[in-house]
């Protein structure tokens, strides 16, 4: 059954008061990618755009918003087709160029000309692609989760739901909580609300299975979307925030984009999965303060 926007809200506030972050909500129209787009904003001091992974919501962030907001003006949309943001139908778009262009587009209607970045997961890939195509606008980089299409990993679940035939059947019966998090058993009810509110929104699964089946694929990721051989060329100072139970990337596998980076360090995260900052948010929260603000 779908949910409404109405409703989302009404999640995302009880969400973020959980976790005691004090945000606005705001909606920007970015005519470069014609998209009605939904962000949160907090915080102080010097700019930092957090972009969130596939099939999820800027809110998402909500237990590192506290512990960021006094040091850091903070501004996390909701990527297209997630949350309160536009729908997209992935299939035959240019990804590559759509990332980059999204968070170029995001940054100019609010007038950020220079900013650090911190990605999840597919948020990573935006954060890479935006990098790559405006390197002097990204004060540092940091990716909090494995990010697809720098390198060869793909998961089961990926090739899976890459397929059309079968991939609305495969999501109707699969859960992928145990993917995302180490410990799912102390995820608060207001996460769970809100995750299962957004993932019946109007258009979220369409997003969700679009954007797999246009940058998977049953053999593995698609090369025309891949950034793997171009991340060695990004010397913005890069951290990979990485948990060691993380089902979208092993340790060993980020470890390997790190060293082939000039200027990137990683963080192993201890019983942590693919969004870490629930497992073990305060090391999270030090990992990124630590890095942002040296």
């Amino acid at each position: 059954m779908q949910t409404t926007p109405e409703e989302f809200l009404q999640a995302q506030t009880e969400l973020l008061a959980a976790y005691g972050a004090q945000t606005e909500s705001q909606f920007v129209h970015l005519p470069e990618v014609n998209l009605l787009t939904h962000y949160l904003e907090c915080g102080q001091g010097d700019p930092v755009i957090m972009i969130h992974g596939s099939n999820s919501f800027a809110a998402s962030w909500a237990p590192l918003l506290r512990p960021l907001a006094p040091y850091f003006h903070l501004f996390i949309p909701d990527r297209p087709g997630c949350g309160l943001t536009q729908m997209v139908d992935y299939r035959g778009v240019s990804f590559r160029e759509h990332s980059a262009a999204f968070v170029t587009a995001f940054c100019d209607s609010i007038g950020i000309e220079r900013s650090s970045v911190v990605g999840n997961s597919m948020g990573g890939y935006f954060a890479f692609a935006f990098a790559l195509a405006q390197p002097q606008r990204v004060a540092k980089l940091a990716i909090v989760g494995a990010a697809p299409l720098i390198n060869d990993v793909i998961p089961i679940q990926y090739r899976l739901l890459s397929i059309p035939a079968v991939n609305r059947w495969v999501w109707s019966r699969i859960s992928l909580r145990g993917a995302l998090y180490a410990h799912p058993e102390k995820l608060r009810p207001e996460v769970l609300r809100c995750a299962r509110i957004g993932a019946s929104l109007p258009g979220s699964v369409e997003n969700w299975l679009t954007t797999v089946e246009e940058v998977g694929a049953i053999t593995g990721y698609r090369r025309r979307h891949s950034l793997k051989d171009e991340i060695k060329g990004i010397h913005t100072p890069t951290l990979f925030v990485q948990g060691d139970k993380d089902a979208f990337g092993t340790v060993e596998s980020v470890r390997q984009v790190q060293k082939a980076m000039s200027n990137a360090n990683i963080q192993v995260i201890r019983n942590a999965g693919h969004v870490p900052w629930y497992d073990a948010t305060d090391h999270c929260a030090a990992s990124l303060l630590g890095f942002l603000r040296n």
